[in-house]
């Protein structure tokens, strides 16, 4: 029993994993964006700013994603959910490895590019809040740290495959070829793995509902505003870290070789130690006072700990890294419990939750490797103030915002069918 519920993890964590491969391969990629798509003999010397600024516009579909979506839940359950947002990412990625460029159609290439990755971000706008309810509702309260980190933690093999797989294609194609061609390969690794993600939900996913069946959904302004605040400290941390990680490291290192090899090294230790907090929490503390306990410190650390990374010193750099690496595994395995705790007697608050948490991803994630690549030009210590304002943020969220159950009745309701 035990073990087909770990495997039935295992297996929903890759599939949010595999989808997320085509959200990170925007950033594994950009400088080929910015050439094929946004060139500077158009868009003029600020042409990175367009690739960027599309980036966090794309973002803004996710809280429609996560809306919608959890409407469907409700009526057709968390499995056939899960299929459609498989099925759309795929019809965005294969569009995106065969779309033509700037040079052959015109302004017609941005667009429809930026419209391929609306449907991206919204189809992992429902994917991200219905795998985290999927497995938090099948744990008891002592595993919720390791399921945590096991769902966010490995999302970051999609970061992972991405910097690897740009990485290798570098490493044996020539910079024209990799214009001409070599850019849509990863596109097509992630047709590849939409394909796969759709074998292991039907073959390994049964179709499980909510344990509580509910006959209406509804939406509680309150609780979504608690959401979204508790969501900006992992979603500042997150994009600063993983998909701003080589505009960082650019500004700390000389040496080309490290510059394309050290996100990979740090991206793998993020994920392990995500997986190690989840145990650590589960085992020795809880994940709310965890987070506490982190926050707390990055509103204080934010500030020197980027300030480290100035120093040009390998050993300043390993410092700074090693709070990091604590702050991202923490983060990543915590959060998702804590998210969770919001609506775990009230299922029907389930879109308050994906849309509070979706509102923070497309507006700081959106702006996060924008605002990194404007700071770094003048002190990357700026990008600490980020960190510490997250931090403030989740306090703000703990102190204005009572439990599900006192909230203000401020409710917007849906009479649903459920699915039987």
């Amino acid at each position: 029993m035990r073990k087909n519920l770990w495997k039935e993890r295992v297996c929903v964590t890759l599939i949010s994993a595999l989808e997320y491969y085509d959200i990170a391969i925007y950033a594994a990629i950009s400088p080929y964006i910015l050439q094929l798509f946004f060139p500077e003999s158009i868009f003029g010397t600020h042409a990175s700013f367009y690739v960027w600024g599309a980036c966090g516009l794309r973002l803004l579909s996710r809280p429609l994603g996560g809306f919608y979506v959890s409407l469907y839940v409700h009526k057709k359950g968390k499995h056939k959910a899960l299929l459609l947002t498989c099925l759309i990412t795929g019809c965005a990625t294969l569009v995106l490895a065969l779309l033509p460029t700037y040079q052959q159609i015109g302004l017609w290439a941005p667009l429809i590019f930026f419209l391929m990755q609306l449907a991206q971000a919204f189809s992992f706008g429902g994917e991200s809040p219905t795998a985290l309810t999927y497995l938090m509702e099948k744990s008891n309260s002592k595993e919720h740290a390791r399921v945590g980190g096991l769902l966010w933690g490995t999302n970051l093999i999609a970061v992972i495959a991405s910097l690897s797989v740009v990485y290798v294609l570098e490493s044996y194609l020539t910079a024209s070829e990799m214009l001409d061609y070599g850019w849509r390969i990863p596109f097509f690794f992630g047709v590849l793995n939409i394909g796969l993600s759709s074998y292991f939900r039907v073959k390994f996913l049964r179709p499980v509902l909510s344990q509580s069946k509910v006959s209406f959904v509804s939406f509680n302004a309150s609780l979504m505003l608690k959401v979204f605040f508790i969501t900006i400290p992992t979603v500042l941390i997150v994009y600063s870290n993983t998909f701003s990680i080589s505009m960082l490291l650019d500004q700390s290192l000389d040496d080309p070789m490290l510059k394309k090899l050290l996100p990979i090294v740090i991206n793998i230790l993020f994920m392990l130690s995500a997986w190690l907090a989840g145990w650590w929490i589960d085992t020795h503390s809880s994940c709310s006072q965890t987070l506490k306990w982190i926050y707390g410190s990055l509103i204080i650390l934010g500030v020197p700990v980027y300030f480290l990374q100035s120093l040009n010193s390998l050993v300043a750099l390993f410092c700074s890294y090693i709070y990091l690496v604590l702050l991202v595994g923490v983060t990543l395995s915590a959060t998702p419990s804590l998210l969770y705790q919001q609506i775990q007697t009230h299922s029907h608050h389930f879109p308050s939750l994906a849309l509070g948490y979706n509102l923070s991803v497309a507006i700081l994630g959106g702006i996060t490797p924008l605002l990194v690549h404007v700071l770094v030009q003048y002190h990357i210590a700026y990008v600490g103030v980020v960190m510490s304002f997250g931090g403030l943020c989740f306090f703000y969220a703990l102190s204005s915002f009572a439990q599900v159950g006192k909230l203000s009745e401020m409710n917007f309701i849906w009479k649903i069918k459920s699915a039987t």
